[in-house]
């Protein structure tokens, strides 16, 4: 099985996904969307962080049998074997 990071422009989500492609499991957070003038929005990177860490560690309680982590944004994507991070 192996974990993934969606790291979106409202929310983070962690999918969990079997060797066959299918998703097992799945936890989504919202973070807060700021308009500091029209047209613009931001972020606190923060917040972005404590999201992702939470649905991670959703995922990572249920399920224990997870070999490789994967994650993605817009901007760049990473692949960690799960032994590396042991």
């Amino acid at each position: 099985m192996f974990l993934t990071i969606d790291q979106g422009t409202t929310s983070s989500r962690a999918l969990l996904f079997d060797e066959k492609g299918q998703i097992i499991d799945l936890f989504q957070r919202d973070f807060k969307q700021i308009y500091p003038e029209e047209g613009w929005v931001e972020h606190d990177p923060f917040e972005i962080l404590s999201s992702t860490i939470l649905c991670c560690e959703t995922i990572l309680n249920k399920n224990k049998n997870i070999e490789i982590l994967w994650a993605s944004t817009r901007e760049a994507y990473n692949y960690i074997q799960a032994k590396q991070l042991k």
